[in-house]
């Protein structure tokens, strides 16, 4: 059997699942650190569209970070953090750094596995603007054949805080 791409004749509307995950995080004012598991129960695609059944494992994260260096006006902020993640074959210690001057930051990543990641972007308390870039390998779960080539993606978000009416 092969790690399946998606069959043509397939689209999001014939594949569904239910999927369970938990999670929290803890912010205090000096660290902060939480966890999540996602997949708990094992969502499965059916062997009749792929050409093997597909079973997704549960993946768990832990993280933990602080803002090691914080002006007191909050121009400017240093934040280290670590993410823990195992998903099936997949487990990577991520070391990140966040740099943050007058609402414009830049974080940066580098995992135990080699891979990296790099943010660019804006926030202020109504609205974040991000760029992401990131440098993968394949895993079992991709569709991509698992090799040790790295491939690249890129991520553009946009955040809004939208605030409730008072009545």
């Amino acid at each position: 059997a092969s790690i399946p791409f998606l069959p043509e004749e397939v689209n999001k509307t014939t594949i569904s699942h239910h999927d369970l995950g938990i999670g929290m995080l803890i912010n205090t004012d000096k660290f902060f650190f939480g966890g999540q598991i996602d997949h708990l129960n094992n969502p499965t695609y059916i062997e009749s569209i792929f050409d093997q059944k597909i079973t997704i494992p549960t993946k768990i994260s832990l993280m933990a970070g602080t803002d090691l260096l914080k002006k007191e006006d909050g121009s400017f902020t240093f934040s280290p953090s670590f993410n823990f993640v195992k998903h099936g074959n997949y487990t990577a210690l991520w070391t990140n750094t966040q740099f943050s001057y007058y609402g414009f930051f830049f974080v940066s990543g580098f995992a135990t596995n080699e891979e990296l990641m790099a943010s660019l972007g804006y926030g202020n308390g109504k609205v974040r603007l991000a760029y992401g870039l990131g440098f993968t390998k394949a895993s079992e779960f991709s569709g991509l054949k698992v090799t040790d080539t790295f491939y690249e993606s890129h991520q553009i978000s946009l955040r809004v805080h939208l605030q409730p009416k008072k009545r």
